[in-house]
């Protein structure tokens, strides 16, 4: 039997350079793979890994301190907003001994991010 799809919007695969600052102050530099209105999935090895998910364990997602991602957009018409927000990391996932997938859930979207967002996504879907 097949898993149960529960997302409210669909995911769009993506590769752009993803900037994380953790609750510490430290910048990590890392890859996003893919997006939705809701979050981001992002790329990265064992140290990368480490250093967002402490023992690469989320014993309770809603206790992992909150990270500031900024993430270039580039649009049709060659505008390239940042995306800037908070978010919180809901999941981590080991593809392979040096490969994992972390699931980074938006939070405090500011209104013209989540604009350009949109506009980021709207396009992505037509492209298709």
């Amino acid at each position: 039997m097949g898993m149960l799809e529960r997302r409210q919007y669909p995911r769009i695969e993506i590769s752009l350079p993803a900037t994380v600052r953790t609750a510490g102050g430290e910048t990590i530099h890392t890859k996003a793979v893919n997006i939705a209105h809701g979050g981001v999935e992002l790329a990265c090895d064992n140290p990368t890994a480490l250093k967002l998910v402490p023992a690469l364990h989320l014993a309770n997602p809603s206790q992992t301190p909150p990270v500031d991602l900024r993430l270039p957009l580039t649009m049709a018409d060659g505008e390239e907003p940042d995306l800037k927000c908070r978010g919180a990391i809901v999941s981590l996932r080991r593809l392979s001994q040096d490969d994992y997938r972390i699931a980074l859930q938006f939070q405090e979207l500011a209104e013209e991010m989540q604009k350009h967002l949109y506009a980021f996504l709207e396009e992505c879907i037509h492209a298709a």
